[in-house]
């Protein structure tokens, strides 16, 4: 029982890490209207902006607001490297430290601020690794993001400006 218990439990884990694969985020990734990119800018810096403030106002000494300026520089980036027809999005976080000028911890932190706040989500990928040795061998690649805009988000968007169709 428990050699069969531990089959199924190593079968869940190659079929996981067969959709967190290179080409397994198909379904993952959404086009992406380039006319979006200025109002999903706009949100996010009005959002930021309305939580700096009402930190401030609570007197907590912040001088960010919930993302932070290199999480808004990290967004802006990834809104230009994405490739806006597919939808594909899938920038190494090295990459994307180096193209904004800062560390790969600050990118890090950024990304994981902008995934809590509803503006990102992110598919860990892996690749195998043909070593010998028991369980699935493999190493990650890098990640497969994906633009989302939350409804707290797209509040802080002008009555003009439509909530983008092509996102959540």
């Amino acid at each position: 029982i428990h050699r069969q218990a531990g089959m199924a439990g190593a079968t869940q884990l190659l079929d996981q890490l067969r959709r967190t694969m290179p080409g397994g985020e198909g379904r993952f990734w959404r086009p992406f209207n380039p006319k979006h990119r200025a109002p999903f800018m706009l949100a996010a810096e009005r959002y930021d902006r309305a939580g700096r403030l009402a930190a401030r106002a609570d007197r907590n000494g912040r001088k960010n607001g919930p993302l932070g300026h290199v999480a808004l520089d990290v967004l802006r980036e990834l809104l230009r490297l994405g490739d806006y027809r597919t939808g594909r999005l899938d920038p190494a976080i090295k990459t994307l430290a180096q193209r904004i000028g800062r560390s790969v911890a600050a990118v890090v932190d950024a990304l994981k601020r902008l995934r809590v706040h509803g503006f990102l989500d992110w598919l860990r990928r892996y690749e195998p690794t043909n070593n010998p040795g028991r369980g699935p061998q493999v190493r990650q690649t890098s990640n497969a993001y994906r633009l989302s805009l939350s409804p707290r988000a797209a509040a802080f968007l002008p009555a003009e400006s439509p909530v983008p169709d092509d996102l959540d």
